[in-house]
């Protein structure tokens, strides 16, 4: 599977886990939206009331004696509307309006109120005035629409005498309003009901991206029926290599050492000696497992071999500290015999097979028959076979590599494991009949608190830092 075909997967399960956290919690966007709806509501209904009042003027210039004259009237009255627009809002206007109504108000207050409007496309203007007293603000309009038609008359007069060169007509007087302008109750509870949805959903994506994370044990056994087999704190980030199980051994060895022993357990009429370890995705922290599990068996006494079967991204070669450029490849393209590329490591008991030269077709490759011999061959050369493998939602090779194990031990990471990933890995495996023994739940020291309650008073607090791997 290429990258964007990976990319493609892990989208569409993220996209599916969203849509389930929407469908749990509904109510997270509902409440929201209903209170601050009310709310709005509330406020809009307890807000004094503004009304409008409007007086529609119409312009004329020239005569109408004939067409060619009516026509360039029209476009001299629809020329001076703009100018008639401010004059509204002048000195002259304003004070002989007051004057007229007998309203006790200042000029400024009374320009604040005001407002003209007009379509460019015809000779009409309006003046509006704005007031909570609906009976003031029809008062105002009119009064300001009578001082506009006489200052207009005055300016258009020629200074000779004569008929004026362009008029205003008051055609339609301002009436008194039934419905407020302000607030508009309906509009402001849909624009509170809309942020509150909005912000209801800004809540579930933030509340799902935390609790999707799958943080302490709880969270893994409410996803999957599989056990817990190990909690494993995080380690310094100098720990490139194994963990030490020597004297004195941290909270890590022991978690490992809890593992080993869990997994001597599982099947016990036919002992688990064939395991594949695999994530969800990347990061995860497979390959520390695999390699921790392979040394930590090696310490009771078992031989151990660890199989790099992530074709795509070897890393156990890195951390076993073996030659990276022979290996399991070389093996399955018949380039090698099995013994050839077997290598000896520091770790007592502990052998490795690396991945080899990086193929074209790992998949491929896995499927072969060479690959269930390679495994097989190394069952009755070890006792125990530890097979790291891709993680399971970018590619299929894990789910192909399951077919070559007794069984699959699931690596999560606390605090950057995502449930949905977790879900949709283990639908995968059990499509697959992969046998899953169990999951690792690692970096759970400064994630999340678990181990340092179950362990402080024994070890002592562990080291913290960042052992992210992939």
């Amino acid at each position: 599977m290429n990258s964007d075909g990976s990319s493609n997967v892990i989208e569409r399960e993220q996209l599916r886990g969203f849509i389930s956290s929407l469908r749990d919690r509904w109510y997270y966007i509902v409440l929201p939206g209903l209170i601050l709806g009310v709310l709005a509501m509330a406020v809009s209904l307890l807000t004094t009331p503004v009304y409008a009042a409007s007086a529609t003027m119409y312009v004329t210039s020239g005569d109408d004696s004939n067409v060619q004259a009516a026509y360039q009237g029209s476009l001299a009255s629809q020329q001076r509307i703009a100018s008639y627009a401010q004059l509204a809002s002048s000195d002259a206007v304003i004070s002989s309006a007051v004057s007229e109504s007998h309203i006790p108000i200042s000029s400024e207050d009374v320009r604040e109120k005001l407002s003209t409007s007009w379509d460019p496309d015809t000779v009409l203007l309006n003046v509006t005035v704005e007031d909570s007293d609906r009976s003031k603000a029809v008062v105002l309009a009119n009064s300001l629409a009578s001082s506009l038609q006489d200052y207009v008359e005055s300016l258009e007069t020629p200074a000779g005498g004569g008929s004026p060169m362009a008029k205003l007509t008051t055609v339609t007087p301002a009436v008194e309003p039934s419905v407020p302008v302000s607030p508009d109750i309906e509009k402001n509870t849909l624009i509170g009901v809309a942020v509150g949805l909005l912000f209801g959903l800004l809540a579930v994506m933030f509340v799902s991206r935390l609790t999707n994370r799958i943080q302490t044990p709880t969270d893994v056994v409410e996803v999957t029926e599989s056990p817990v087999l190990a909690v494993v704190p995080r380690f310094p980030s100098s720990a490139e290599s194994p963990v030490s199980f020597g004297t004195g051994s941290s909270p890590a060895a022991e978690a490992y050492r809890r593992l080993r022993t869990n997994l001597s357990f599982i099947g016990v009429d036919s002992p688990y000696r064939r395991f594949a370890v695999t994530s969800a995705l990347e990061g995860e922290g497979k390959t520390t497992t695999a390699v921790n599990l392979a040394v930590c068996l090696s310490e009771v006494g078992c031989r151990v071999v660890v199989v790099d079967a992530d074709l795509r991204r070897p890393m156990v070669a890195v951390r076993l500290g073996v030659n990276p450029d022979i290996g399991f490849t070389d093996f399955l393209s018949g380039r090698a015999a099995l013994e050839d590329v077997l290598q000896s490591t520091s770790f007592s008991g502990v052998d490795a097979l690396a991945g080899g030269q990086i193929p074209p077709n790992p998949a491929e490759l896995l499927t072969s028959q060479r690959a269930s011999e390679a495994i097989n061959a190394l069952s009755s050369l070890y006792d125990y076979v530890i097979v790291d493998t891709p993680p399971v939602l970018p590619v299929t090779d894990a789910v192909i590599a399951s077919k070559l194990v007794d069984g699959v031990i699931v690596v999560v990471r606390s605090g950057a494991s995502r449930r949905p990933d977790l879900e949709s890995m283990l639908s995968h495996l059990d499509r697959a009949d992969a046998a899953v023994v169990g999951v690792v739940l690692g970096d759970a020291q400064a994630r999340a608190g678990y181990y340092a309650a179950s362990y402080a008073m024994e070890y002592g607090q562990a080291g913290v830092g960042d052992s992210a791997d992939k």
